[in-house]
């Protein structure tokens, strides 16, 4: 039987190791940036988090709850361990998607998508960005980490197509490119407030506002 698309079960122990390998903390760097804009007693869903190596710095901003959504079981295995040295944790752990009845079924203070929208392909991209839009709260914040699609440069061409090489062969990755998710969230009428570049601007960590 074939594997399924964006399956990162078999990379998930050593998923932290190869990031740090090429990128150093930069992708850490970039989902940080902006944590300190969520409110206390925030409700977050968080989609997509991969081995969860943020989570302690998420927990310091004290939410109410944290729904914690992501497919692969190895991964949210690996995002459990981050964090089991603590307890009383408000994070209800969800193997699954952006199809979850909880992500359709529910309104979030805060979205975080880190390193999300790099694995699907335009029209994959554009409904999971819809399905995340209606789980947004009215002035809720979104925030974005992730490849900048506007950087042309020789190196971030060759960076990128030996990752979606790689991950193509180890994962599946439904996408061959990077498509460019920010046309898209601008043309849902979100509000870009605050954004941030790295990694000689390869990386881009983005705030948007939804309208009330």
């Amino acid at each position: 039987m074939s594997k399924q698309e964006n399956d990162f079960n078999a990379i998930a122990p050593v998923y932290d190791l190869l990031s740090t390998l090429i990128f150093g903390n930069t992708l850490l760097k970039a989902q940080k940036a902006f944590l300190h804009l969520i409110p206390e007693n925030a409700t977050i869903l968080f989609i997509g988090g991969g081995t969860g190596k943020i989570l302690p710095e998420i927990l310091a901003r004290k939410p109410q709850a944290i729904w914690y959504v992501e497919k692969s079981e190895k991964m949210l295995q690996q995002a459990r361990k981050q964090i089991s040295h603590l307890s009383m944790l408000p994070i209800h752990w969800i193997e699954g998607d952006e199809n979850h009845p909880v992500v359709k079924e529910n309104q979030f203070d805060v979205v975080l998508t880190f390193f999300l929208f790099d694995l699907f392909d335009k029209p994959t991209l554009h409904t999971l960005i819809q399905r995340l839009y209606a789980s947004l709260k009215s002035n809720g914040l979104w925030m974005v980490a992730d490849f900048a699609s506007q950087n042309k440069t020789w190196m971030a061409r060759t960076l990128m197509k030996s990752m979606y090489t790689f991950f193509r062969i180890v994962s599946q990755v439904q996408a061959s490119q990077l498509e460019s998710y920010t046309e898209i969230l601008e043309s849902l009428s979100l509000h870009s407030v605050h954004s941030k570049a790295f990694y000689a601007s390869m990386i881009q960590s983005i705030v948007y506002r939804k309208p009330e």
